[in-house]
């Protein structure tokens, strides 16, 4: 009995509007706290393409300003082209080819 009641009181709590939105409020700002995370960490690898790692001799040819200006611009254009893609095949199941049709 006791467990039909707390079954009931939660299926309440749940399916009244209030408790909607706050669920759907909850997991917006899951998303949101998780998309900042990985922003942060994708802008710390793309700086860093543009430095000299720790422990390595600045004097080496491969760690010229020619060679890490180089690395650090292809590492953008690759993390934009990546991006592209992934918001152009966001709609891929939309998409009329290869489907047979």
């Amino acid at each position: 009995m006791l467990i039909a009641v707390l079954f009931i009181q939660q299926a309440v709590k749940v399916s009244s509007p209030s408790g909607i939105l706050n669920e759907m409020y909850t997991e917006t700002a899951q998303v949101l706290l998780h998309l900042f995370i990985k922003l942060l960490f994708q802008l710390q690898g793309i700086l860093g393409e543009f430095r000299i790692p720790e422990h390595e001799d600045p004097n080496l040819e491969k760690y010229n300003f020619q060679w890490l200006y180089t690395n650090g611009l292809l590492g953008v254009i690759f993390t934009f082209g990546l991006l592209y893609t992934g918001l152009k095949s966001r709609g891929a199941r939309s998409w009329q080819y290869g489907t047979g049709l």
